[in-house]
């Protein structure tokens, strides 16, 4: 269903400038706190002087599985990867002892005010973010993954990308090479992630054929925990991998509906949309819902996701696009042989870059 002509009944034109400046006056002060620090005490506390070139610091995933050792075994192949790409990492216990003194505890997404401050301390021009969507131990490991790299200096998102992966794959004749552990899984997983991975940014988007998206959480309909934020960071990856949209780091968009005091949810009064979009500088505003989110393999069918999203137009108080897709991990004939059935994450995956397909085909004017 297209609704580029589709009114949006209330849809108000005020915004929250005030709020987006007293938002833009706290990130100011924080990062102006941290710089004279420097100046005035020498080290001030700051492990580093100066950006050193090729070096990431890498936060703590956030797990959102309910496998507590998913997060140990999943920091290691990727910090092991990173390490193969010659990639200088910021030290363990330095990141801890800085993380520690700014009180951060939320990890998964990551504020631009934050990310300057970790930058300044650290000396990093850029700070890797990442979440474990999904862990399963028993019959078939499987791990879904995402990671964004973001510039200290702009809090821009410069590289994305997400993974999926299942012991059931690596199988060959007769069940062998299949993988039984998440510990021996993690390391393919990690790979996958950061195939593509580089601490050179992508060239800049064309600003007049691109448009500045933000997604915020989307509602969760079915009785999987968490599946709204995944859906949220899957589709953060996949915006960002389309030439036509810019999207917002999801820690910015999670920190203005915090201080405009929105609901974190999948629904937004038509009367604040305007005031969000004004405290990010965006031009769209991307929410929906996930309806089904089902892993059925172990009663032999294949998994199912169902998304429901909307593309708001903030600036021009209209709807521009709604639509569902419903994907399902079947197996696929290749070549007169059956390929293994789809993980869930994967099918997610899917569902989202189906989606996003359709929405770059949305008339904005």
């Amino acid at each position: 269903m297209r609704g580029s002509d589709v009114r949006t009944k209330g849809f108000p034109v005020s915004g929250g400038t005030g709020a987006a400046r007293r938002s833009g006056l706290h990130k100011a002060l924080l990062v102006a706190a941290v710089f004279a620090s420097l100046s005035l005490s020498g080290c001030g506390g700051v492990l580093f002087r100066g950006e050193l070139p090729n070096r990431v610091a890498v936060l703590p995933f956030q797990n959102l599985s309910d496998v507590y050792e998913a997060r140990g075994l999943v920091m290691a192949s990727v910090k092991e990867q990173m390490r193969k790409k010659g990639v200088d990492l910021v030290d363990d216990d330095d990141l801890k002892k800085v993380l520690l003194d700014m009180r951060v505890r939320s990890f998964g997404s990551l504020p631009e005010d934050v990310a300057a401050v970790l930058g300044a301390r650290l000396g990093v021009r850029s700070v890797l973010v990442g979440c474990i969507f999904y862990a399963a131990e028993k019959d078939d490991p499987q791990l879904g993954l995402t990671a964004r790299l973001i510039d200290t200096k702009t809090g821009r998102v410069v590289w994305a990308e997400q993974s999926a992966a299942s012991g059931e794959e690596f199988a060959k004749a007769l069940g062998l090479g299949r993988i039984d552990t998440l510990e021996d899984l993690a390391p393919k997983a990690a790979g996958r992630l950061l195939e593509t991975f580089t601490v050179q940014p992508m060239p800049l988007l064309q600003q007049e054929s691109t448009f500045k998206i933000a997604v915020i959480p989307f509602e969760n309909n079915t009785k999987t925990p968490h599946v709204g934020i995944v859906a949220s960071y899957i589709f953060v990856v996949e915006l960002f991998k389309s030439r036509r949209f810019d999207v917002i780091e999801y820690g910015n968009v999670r920190e203005a509906l915090i201080k405009l005091r929105m609901g974190p949810v999948g629904e937004m009064r038509h009367e604040t949309i305007q005031e969000l979009s004004d405290s990010l500088g965006a031009d769209g505003i991307l929410l929906g819902s996930v309806d089904e989110f089902l892993d059925k393999r172990s009663a032999a069918l294949p998994p199912k996701v169902e998304l429901t999203a909307r593309l708001l137009d903030a600036r021009r108080n209209r709807i521009l696009w709604y639509d569902s897709v419903r994907t399902t991990g079947e197996k696929d004939m290749v070549l007169l042989t059956w390929e293994q059935t789809k993980s869930l994450i994967q099918t997610a995956y899917e569902a989202a870059a189906a989606a996003t397909v359709k929405l770059e085909n949305v008339r904005w004017y």
